[in-house]
């Protein structure tokens, strides 16, 4: 549920995925394939039910907005956002099975609101690989996170994790836990941000910025802060097939999140 603009009206609408689809299920030792359902974004209004805006990959169904990109189902939940607090959705998120996230910006109407009848889709990132070890798919809701402590150039902190939720118990995919730094604050002349991968994110396995070692701590913040986000591989030694299994929460300077680890007996 949200409040948002579009056509000069502020409208309570629904704000859904277009979930998620049974073909793409496969097997947790084959490379991600492109899904035939499911790849879409809806605003529906609340009251009627109506459907006001959407956006797809299928042209030929005439969507308010072809995504070429979104060639996968999205089973999670977007995110709205309301960054100035003024009631109105400013943009979206969301995540799909095939390890992408899409940003949709809300610019300014004539009137100076943020409204859905100028709405951009961009993909902000590729996190999936093309083998079955690096087969990340998102399930989850993003966490977003206004982030302006500590750090001369406020961000928003897009996290969330990945995990093949139809095969918990597979331990062949090397998942991860990742945390995206969208530069943009404002919702007019946005740049293309987008993350390519690991080659522009920094790899935060190891800990080296909590290090005891003043020397490689504040080296690692530098490497860091020259990055577009970073990630934690998940498992590692004997633990394999640790996977993300909901969403990420970012409360008081933490990012809480949960992973389940199949074969491990509790304790």
């Amino acid at each position: 549920p949200a409040k948002i603009r579009i056509g000069g009206q502020n409208k309570d609408v629904l704000v859904f995925s277009g979930g998620y689809d049974p073909g793409s299920e496969g097997d947790a030792a084959s490379p991600i394939t492109a899904s035939s359902q499911g790849r879409a974004l809806f605003v529906a209004d609340a009251a009627t039910g109506a459907l006001l805006w959407w956006a797809g990959n299928n042209a030929a169904a005439t969507p308010d907005v072809v995504v070429p990109e979104m060639k996968y189902s999205i089973p999670a939940s977007p995110r709205p956002v309301d960054l100035d607090g003024d009631g109105l959705v400013d943009r979206i998120y969301l995540a799909d099975a095939g390890g992408q996230v899409f940003r949709v910006v809300l610019e300014k109407d004539s009137s100076g609101f943020p409204s859905l009848s100028k709405a951009k889709v961009q993909r902000i990132a590729a996190l999936a690989g093309t083998t079955a070890r690096t087969a990340r798919r998102f399930y989850a809701t993003p966490d977003i996170a206004l982030i302006t402590a500590n750090t001369t150039t406020p961000f928003i902190a897009v996290s969330l994790g990945s995990g093949f939720h139809e095969h918990p118990l597979g331990q062949v995919n090397e998942d991860r836990f990742y945390v995206l730094r969208d530069p943009d604050l404002g919702n007019e002349g946005v740049s293309n941000f987008f993350v390519n991968g690991d080659a522009d994110l920094y790899d935060a396995t190891d800990n080296l910025a909590g290090s005891t070692n003043a020397t490689k701590a504040r080296q690692a913040q530098i490497d860091i802060s020259a990055k577009k986000g970073l990630y934690i591989t998940l498992g590692g030694g004997t633990i394999t097939g640790e996977k993300v299994m909901s969403e990420a929460t970012t409360f008081d300077n933490q990012v809480l999140f949960a992973t389940y680890q199949p074969g491990v007996s509790a304790g």
